[in-house]
């Protein structure tokens, strides 16, 4: 063979090639391109379900921000229903003497004491008149024992916040806030406060207690 079909023969072989060479690179071409096309189209169906995911979970949130308020105020107002249980029960701080039952407790002491004093005596409850200072009787001492037996009930435990406060309801008028005086017979008429605070001595260093409206 001649070297100048030699050399011709070499064109042919290097062109078959190269065409070879670029029908596969084409082929990679396409099917890198192909691939790359299904990737996006998931890439763009995961990015549809997360927008719509978000958008749920945006369109939830206020109704979770609602329910956790009101099972946050649920709770609070839970945990106050629990403590004025316990503190109507006397239980959780050890002291009997604080709270609903230790002010019942008191208040039992001041009508026992009450009951023993004016037992067997001829006493009357006095309050000073509308106008001026002069005494009147309201009423005697077993009525007054009485009318205080329900009024514990009624006004005087539900109203009161401490035990000066009891003190004061049980020896001051509700409806004119004037103090009572006992007095016995043959005796000169005594402020009914200073008589508990004179004989009982869960009373006698009690502060004073000034009411806020007058």
């Amino acid at each position: 063979m001649t070297e100048k079909s030699q050399s011709g023969w070499f064109k042919w072989v290097c062109l078959v090639a190269a065409i070879e060479f670029g029908f596969i690179l084409l082929w990679m071409i396409s099917d890198f391109k192909s691939k790359m096309i299904v990737a996006l189209d998931k890439a763009e169906a995961t990015i549809g379900e997360v927008q719509d995911s978000v958008e749920k979970v945006n369109s939830q949130i206020p109704q979770v921000l609602s329910e956790i308020k009101t099972t946050s105020a649920t709770l609070s107002s839970l945990a106050d229903d629990v403590e004025l249980m316990k503190r109507v029960a006397g239980v959780g701080d050890g002291d009997e003497t604080r709270g609903v039952r230790g002010l019942a407790l008191y208040a039992d002491e001041v009508q026992q004491l009450l009951d023993e004093k004016f037992k067997g005596r001829n006493g009357n409850v006095l309050i000073e008149e509308v106008i001026g200072s002069d005494l009147k009787k309201e009423e005697s001492a077993e009525a007054f024992l009485v009318g205080l037996s329900k009024e514990m009930v009624l006004t005087i435990l539900p109203l009161s916040n401490s035990k000066e406060e009891v003190l004061y309801r049980v020896c001051h008028s509700g409806i004119r806030r004037k103090p009572f005086y006992i007095q016995f017979e043959n005796a000169e008429p005594q402020l009914l406060e200073e008589f508990i605070k004179e004989n009982h001595p869960g009373s006698r260093d009690l502060p004073k207690y000034e009411p806020k409206n007058k």
